[in-house]
């Protein structure tokens, strides 16, 4: 752990997504290994944040689409975590009411200012429910993807995330019942079951609502890899010990394999 540092640190975040500004993380690529690796210390909290929505207005449309989602995926995993707690989990929730109602806006309309707004209180209030909660496999499953193959983190979560919750979202009905309320996609105490296929759809919308990748067949992933992704990410037990469910290599092999194909029907 990095135990300490001899300069005073002040960070104004140009885009709204990893919340960096406020967590003690820092992720670095591992060149040999070709993955990338987290290191927490509170060393990295600065001793200032400054969040300035208008600093974000000059962000790409790509840039603000996967750095946008990547908060999200912050506020969903934060919330499943065994880590969370009713405290993390207000953090979440707010990230995640705030969410559909600015993204598509600042992605399309970057001087929309109020988005902008929008989106940086998404990314600062998951920012600080992954710093306590933690998140999961969609992100140990993302890292590999940047390690190798230098996809962008937000867009390896953005697509990810669809395909790991299909299988890890069975394990949390109630939380996945309380996620669709957030995003206002409906009521579902009298169908628990079908809150969680109303998240996924709505994930998966968000791809073809903001121009991302949806399989890593159209990122130029070569199918034979797919093994080698697996058991790098079966090795991330940092995150994976986090998610309510138990992925093993041959689990998480079976959703890289789905996510290479992409989504077949609705």
């Amino acid at each position: 752990m990095v135990k300490s540092r001899a300069v005073k640190c002040i960070l104004l975040p140009t885009t709204s997504g990893t919340g960096s500004e406020v967590t003690m993380n820092a992720i670095f690529g591992d060149e040999e290994q070709q993955v990338k690796r987290g290191i927490v210390s509170p060393v990295f909290l600065p001793d200032v944040a400054i969040i300035d929505p208008e600093l974000t207005i000059s962000c790409p449309a790509r840039v603000t689409a996967a750095s946008g989602v990547d908060a999200f995926t912050h506020a969903i995993e934060s919330y499943i975590a065994i880590k969370a707690t009713p405290l993390t989990k207000v953090y979440s929730e707010k990230a995640m009411k705030l969410f559909p109602s600015n993204i598509t806006r600042a992605v399309h309309n970057g001087n929309d200012l109020d988005a902008r707004t929008g989106m940086s209180w998404v990314s600062s209030l998951a920012g600080v429910a992954l710093a306590n909660a933690g998140v999961g496999a969609v992100h140990a499953l993302a890292y590999p993807l940047g390690g190798k193959y230098h996809i962008e983190h937000g867009v390896a979560n953005a697509l990810l995330m669809p395909f790991v919750f299909e299988v890890i979202g069975k394990t949390c009905t109630e939380e996945m019942m309380e996620v669709a309320t957030f995003l206002q996609l409906g009521d579902f105490k009298s169908q628990p079951s079908e809150a969680l296929k109303a998240v996924v759809d709505y994930m998966y919308q968000l791809l073809e609502d903001l121009d991302l990748p949806t399989s890593l067949s159209e990122l130029g992933i070569e199918e034979d890899s797919l093994p080698m992704l697996a058991e790098q990410a079966a090795k991330i037990d940092r995150l994976l010990s986090n998610t309510p469910y138990k992925l093993n290599e041959q689990k998480i092999l079976g959703i890289y394999q789905s996510v290479f194909k992409g989504r077949v029907g609705n």
